[in-house]
């Protein structure tokens, strides 16, 4: 038996252990306890090109909308009380960041629909955004005592949004590591409920290492180790996890990452050109860092 296949037998996918989570700010971690909702407003930039297409057989011309880029949102930790790191979001600040982007007419793509320049859900005049969230933090999917979903996580954020501007459309990717969400008594319905509820899980590692700190075999370990548990988790539905994003940022064991991934996000950059354009990279897609705030395009 191989070191990793050791490792990946004695690691296990709902452990306690703190040295497990290598994330910054672990401890800052909080649970929202004030769950009654709240109303807000946001913000939120994008640009779009509409061009004419060609005509059809009766002579109309049918019109096209074609995006030069698609803002991907990058969200952490979610938090009422702001805590001492860049990376939290309050359910205060989301709710705003939602209204706003609604507010200019954008609408909430999956990462497939982007990766595959599918824009087919796209309503006329709308502008495509992905949101996308790291580290699967307890208080990104919060279950509360009689098991519904809390209205001030991230995903109940969404859903109350979704439900009064239903042409939003729904969306959105979770970047996961081993023991997502916190609550371990729900972590295979958790997993479960995010693709029953339209969203995408994607892989962040076991255990949110530095990548360009570790050697080949710990790098496959890090990628496997998470599979496990996912396939534990999903069954068949472990095939619907298709792209990787880098903890920290940091891209290291390259070849690793994108023989198991068909696509492979970075942390900041500038927005991501569409899949059909030619300078697309699948493998480096750059994300927008939010932090409570929605950034000007």
């Amino acid at each position: 038996m191989s070191a990793s296949a050791i490792m990946l037998h004695s690691a296990g996918c709902s452990s306690n252990n703190p040295g497990t989570d290598s994330r910054k700010g672990k401890g800052e971690t909080r649970l929202d306890t004030d769950d009654s909702k709240k109303k807000q407003d946001f913000s939120g930039v994008f640009k779009a090109l509409e061009k004419p297409g060609k005509a059809d057989s009766s002579g109309v011309a049918k019109r096209e909308l074609w995006f030069e880029s698609v803002p991907i949102l990058m969200f952490h930790n979610f938090s009422s009380t702001k805590d001492s790191t860049r990376y939290n979001t309050s359910p205060t600040e989301f709710r705003s960041i939602l209204q706003k982007l609604y507010n200019k007419g954008h609408f909430l793509v999956s990462a497939r629909e982007f990766l595959e320049n599918d824009y087919s859900r796209l309503p006329e005049g709308k502008k495509p955004v992905l949101l996308t969230f790291d580290d699967s933090y307890p208080a990104q999917l919060k279950f509360n005592s009689d098991n519904s979903i809390s209205p001030n996580c991230a995903v109940g954020v969404i859903l109350d949004f979704c439900k009064e501007h239903p042409d939003f459309g729904m969306g959105g990717i979770f970047f996961v590591i081993a023991s997502p969400f916190g609550q371990p008594q729900y972590e295979k319905k958790k997993l479960n409920l995010l693709l029953d509820l339209g969203f995408e899980i994607g892989s962040h590692s076991y255990s949110h290492k530095k990548f360009n700190h570790l050697s080949h075999e710990e790098a496959e370990f890090q990628i496997s180790a998470l599979d496990s548990c996912l396939k534990e988790a999903l069954g068949d539905r472990f095939s619907e996890v298709r792209y990787f994003a880098y903890p920290y940022g940091l891209r290291g064991n390259e070849d690793v990452i994108n023989s198991r991934f068909k696509a492979v996000f970075n942390a900041i950059g500038p927005l991501s050109k569409t899949a059909d354009k030619p300078e697309f990279d699948r493998f480096a897609i750059p994300r927008t860092e939010t932090n409570g705030k929605l950034p000007r395009f």
